[in-house]
């Protein structure tokens, strides 16, 4: 006898909610889907039908879906849901997680993951089911205690994916993780010492990469994570009870494998003192944390790879590119060094300069696009090659969206030709409608092309560009940007140097007056 499962299914979107209860439908002839266009139609249904899941849209005229989460969870305590989002941000996840969220999906989702969603619904219903079978035949102590135990291991388990899933999912490199496993595992076992040792294989060798709190139990730990590396499984460390017989002891810490793909990446260590034991829930929870400890690795690995990839195939596309023009070699890698270094006096959080080290790099990519004619032309360029030679930033753009990259990424490529009173392109942007990084780029890139030679003209000196771009604050730069710019280059001492350092090809036409050079193209 099937045993139909209720759906309801809110949202007032009909192109969703329709198809929506048809999916869930064609995943099992168990399913039965109600739908409802709004909180107060859902509210009316509730008082109507029992219903097992619900699938519930975040935003809902005249009551939003939080608001029904938290009346479904008052008067339906056994009714799972799931909150449904097109714009899934930490604060939301976490208060319907708060407010008694079972799951959360993002638009627009696929079959497989609403799949996948279904079948944890099931297991947690199940689950519940038969806990609360246990609960009622309770009557015995013992059961009722391994109740409570495993519902306090499900909060703190909960508590750490929730406090902690977006410090990992911001991670993006390694040496940043063992820091943040060892405050996650000292606030779980409330430890007094943790530390993190990679395992060489190769050498067969503990390397310890970081340390927190009280080292005391140095000699210590470091026997329990050999016996890790040795026996491959977690070790309790033993030590005695103050004031008790000689012959008592408690478990003063934990040793425990950090695995990657069945091989051993590393130990995890804590260590408490002689009034704080461990015992097998903290070992449980520091499990699911070296869990997420390898997963995390992974996944940073992964991405280091693809993006150190990606970077060098499109460098060496730019490569190619100024491999065309000999009067832009390493201009690219000219203006990310000095975007890097000027944006870092200004305080900028270290994304802002990866932002900078990446897309600096590429800003010039869409000329692969620009016909040689164009691109080399020794000359200055009539009205129709100025209006292709334009569209090298939206080029640029397109080239790069499919490849992954950030949206500030992207956007430094796109808005690196902006100008202050909004006479540049290919957007029209004024003023702070610029983004803050390709103002800074722009600076750079000016000042690169200013003092390199070129085709029509011989480079600028240092003085008379400094002076350029100070004539232009207020109408190509931002002003307030480019007195601070010329103020470092100026109080920069290895400025000449590096100038002086680079390659300079020889001049195809005589020294000309370089006149206004920023009023006209710079290509």
């Amino acid at each position: 006898m099937i045993k139909y499962i209720h759906v309801l299914i809110v949202d007032d979107d009909s192109a969703v909610r329709t198809p929506l209860a048809a999916l869930i439908r064609s995943l099992g002839e168990s399913y039965i889907c109600w739908e409802a266009e709004d909180g107060l139609t859902a509210r009316d249904l509730l008082r109507q039908q029992s219903f097992d899941f619900a699938f519930v849209d975040i935003n809902l005229p005249a009551m939003n879906g939080l608001e029904l989460l938290k009346e479904i969870k008052e008067d339906h305590r056994d009714m799972l849901v799931v909150i449904i989002t097109g714009q899934p941000s930490y604060d939301v996840v976490l208060e319907a997680l708060r407010q008694g969220a079972s799951e959360f999906l993002s638009k627009p989702f696929t079959r497989a993951e609403l799949g996948i969603a279904l079948e944890k619904l099931k297991r947690e219903k199940a689950l519940r089911e038969e806990n609360l079978v246990l609960f009622r035949q309770a009557q015995e102590k013992k059961i009722l205690e391994h109740l409570t135990r495993q519902l306090d291991k499900r909060v703190q388990e909960q508590h750490l994916l929730q406090t902690f899933h977006q410090d990992l999912w911001d991670l993006k490199q390694t040496e940043d993780l063992y820091p943040l496993i060892l405050k996650m595992a000292m606030e779980l076992t409330q430890a007094e010492h943790a530390s993190f040792m990679l395992f060489d294989k190769e050498d067969n060798t503990l390397k310890l990469v970081v340390d927190s709190g009280d080292n005391g139990g140095h000699q210590i730990i470091w026997q329990a994570a050999s016996q890790v590396i040795r026996h491959q499984t977690p070790i309790f460390t033993q030590g005695k009870i103050q004031g008790q017989r000689h012959d008592e002891s408690i478990r003063l810490g934990i040793s425990l494998p950090v695995i990657i793909r069945g091989e051993i990446f590393g130990v995890l260590n804590i260590l408490g003192n002689s009034n704080k034991g461990f015992d097998d829930e903290d070992l449980a929870l520091l499990d699911l944390l070296a869990e997420r400890c390898a997963l995390t690795v992974e996944n940073l690995a992964l991405y280091e790879s693809m993006t150190s990839n990606l970077y060098d195939t499109l460098r060496a596309l730019v490569n190619t590119l100024e491999a065309r023009d000999p009067y832009s070699s390493q201009h690219s890698e000219r203006v990310t060094q000095l975007s890097v270094a000027f944006a870092a006096t200004l305080d900028l959080p270290q994304a802002d300069l990866d932002c900078l080290q990446f897309a600096g790099a590429l800003h010039d990519i869409g000329k692969v696009g620009i016909p040689d004619a164009i691109l080399l032309k020794p000359g200055k360029l009539n009205p129709q090659e100025i209006e292709i030679i334009r569209t090298h930033p939206q080029i640029g753009e397109r080239i790069v969206t499919p490849l992954g990259l950030l949206p500030a990424e992207r956007t430094i490529i796109l808005c690196h030709h902006e100008r202050w009173d909004g006479m540049g392109y290919p957007c029209g942007l004024t003023g702070e409608q610029i983004p803050l990084l390709s103002r800074i780029l722009s600076l750079a890139d000016t000042f690169d092309a200013l003092t390199s030679n070129r085709p029509y003209r011989r480079r600028w000196q240092l003085s008379d560009a400094l002076q350029e771009i100070q004539n232009c604050a207020g109408t190509q730069f931002d002003p307030h940007l480019a007195a601070k710019f010329v103020h470092w280059l100026q109080e920069e001492p290895l400025l000449p140097d590096w100038m002086g350092s680079r390659s300079a090809p020889p001049l195809l036409l005589p020294d000309l007056n370089p006149g206004p050079a920023l009023c006209g193209l710079n290509k």
